[in-house]
């Protein structure tokens, strides 16, 4: 995913878990989205979204959120995400996913 991303023009971050995710976005707040994956070590994504609204500053970066499990509609409620891609990742879907969720065309 993260080398579909660059090579089609996309600056990425790369972190871990949840926690690495809140200290990159503590250091810089200039993201333009933030693909979640909700099974992470150390702080999944359920317990990074919530942390992300409660965060005016980052709180309006959009997310587009990606699993494996089928629960499609009670996962966009729970996260209060406007997107979600299943995995394994459809290469097109996935990528108009994030074209959409962008906040700005890739460099």
């Amino acid at each position: 995913m993260i080398e579909l991303l660059q090579d089609t023009g996309y600056h990425v971050t790369e972190v871990a878990d949840g926690q690495a995710a809140l200290d990159v976005l503590a250091q810089d707040r200039n993201f333009d989205l933030i693909v979640l994956d909700l099974m992470m070590p150390v702080m999944d994504g359920f317990e990074f979204r919530n942390r992300q609204i409660a965060d005016s500053k980052i709180s309006q970066i959009p997310v587009v959120v990606m699993s494996a499990d089928g629960h499609v509609t009670q996962k966009m409620a729970r996260t209060a995400v406007s997107e979600y891609v299943r995995k394994p990742l459809d290469i097109e879907p996935f990528l108009e996913a994030v074209s959409r969720n962008l906040r700005r065309d890739p460099a």
